[in-house]
């Protein structure tokens, strides 16, 4: 069973907080928002094919991941099997930090929320200018 908003804790350190299963609008356009895959979207990997499904979210968005590019035919099928359909999905290169991938991508996309389950990536997306929320798994 996939989570709903009730079931996480989601710390925001700048912005309102939006719910995740309805799409939102910003400046009469429909936001674009970034989510983190393991510990957002589903639990932690790897094995990427064995995650359960944590959360669906509605409305626009894409996928930033730190899961390597070589994990990209696993998650992909993953991700068609659970029936999450984001606009896109950016894995990591082996030569790039998780941190500056996120950062690299949310610039890139213009991402209007990102979603993340790292602590410390969260407060390096915040610095970089990025509305990001630490999300956690409530127990």
């Amino acid at each position: 069973m996939t989570g709903t908003i009730d079931q996480f804790a989601i710390d925001y350190v700048e912005g309102t907080l939006l719910e995740l299963d309805k799409p939102a609008r910003v400046a009469g356009h429909e936001e674009l928002r970034g989510f983190d895959m393991d510990g957002v979207i589903c639990t932690l990997g790897p094995p990427y094919d064995k995650c359960k499904p944590l959360l669906i979210p509605g409305g626009r968005f894409v996928i930033i991941s730190a899961r390597p590019e070589k994990a990209r035919e696993v998650t992909e099928r993953w991700l068609a099997e659970n029936g999450i359909c984001p606009e896109g999905l950016y894995l990591r290169p082996s030569f790039v930090s998780p941190t500056g991938h996120k950062i690299e991508w949310c610039n890139r996309l213009e991402v209007t929320y990102f979603y993340e389950s790292d602590l410390d990536i969260t407060r390096a997306l915040v610095k970089a200018g990025i509305q990001a929320f630490h999300v956690r798994r409530m127990k």
